[in-house]
């Protein structure tokens, strides 16, 4: 989903407290479709900010998501799959992407709440921008946080981790105020809370590996 302030664009990245933070600025643009990269919103006059997640935890958090996906999401995700597969087998051997991705020729239109084939009607602006222009479009697994924020400046990006503060200090610098504090919604249930217990060396390197530019953007460290 797409946050809009009067003067603000909010990049939600996939299990970055999107929805805590759009929630907290009163909201999402139901013209976009969930989860659009900077580089397709970049032209809409606004100055946009994200933020980042330790990927170790985000991946876990995802597994844990998709393994409770929603209806909408099946056609993408199968979720008993995912649970059969447990997370090594999910991060390293599995594809998973998002429901607006035309990677079979559809994408989710959130008008019909349905799949349909992409085309003039059924595509929102920039869609052609949609593909990293380095990464291309991988599948989430291998995917970094800096897929859907890349172009935006460093001080526009906070960390999950800071949220209260960082939001505010963005906010701040961007002359926009959320309309309600940053509340946790969309709450990923039955993610354990010890998340470095799901790993191992090769599931550690897999996302170091994979998820490099948000580490080093972030300064990340599996510990």
């Amino acid at each position: 989903m797409v946050s809009l302030a009067e003067d603000a664009i909010f990049v939600h990245v996939p299990k970055n407290a999107g929805s805590a933070i759009s929630h907290a600025m009163g909201g999402v643009d139901n013209y976009w479709p969930q989860h659009v990269p900077w580089r397709c919103l970049k032209d809409e006059g606004r100055a946009g900010f994200g933020f980042l997640r330790n990927p170790w935890d985000r991946m876990v958090s995802l597994h844990y998501f998709l393994r409770r996906s929603p209806p909408h999401h099946v056609q993408r995700v199968d979720p008993a799959a995912i649970r059969q597969m447990g997370f090594k087998r999910w991060l390293l051997e599995g594809e998973n992407w998002m429901s607006n991705e035309p990677i079979d020729g559809q994408i989710w239109i959130r008008q019909n709440r349905r799949y349909a084939d992409v085309g003039e009607r059924n595509t929102y602006r920039n869609i052609d921008r949609l593909d990293h222009p380095v990464l291309g479009m991988p599948p989430q697994q291998k995917r970094p946080a800096m897929w859907w924020l890349d172009g935006l400046p460093p001080e526009n990006i906070g960390k999950v981790e800071n949220i209260e503060d960082d939001l505010r200090g963005i906010g701040k610098r961007l002359r926009f105020k959320t309309t309600r504090r940053v509340v946790r919604v969309n709450v990923t249930r039955g993610k354990p809370e010890r998340w470095r217990g799901e790993y191992d060396s090769e599931t550690i390197d897999f996302v170091a590996q994979h998820h490099a530019l948000d580490i080093e953007a972030g300064g990340y460290t599996f510990e």
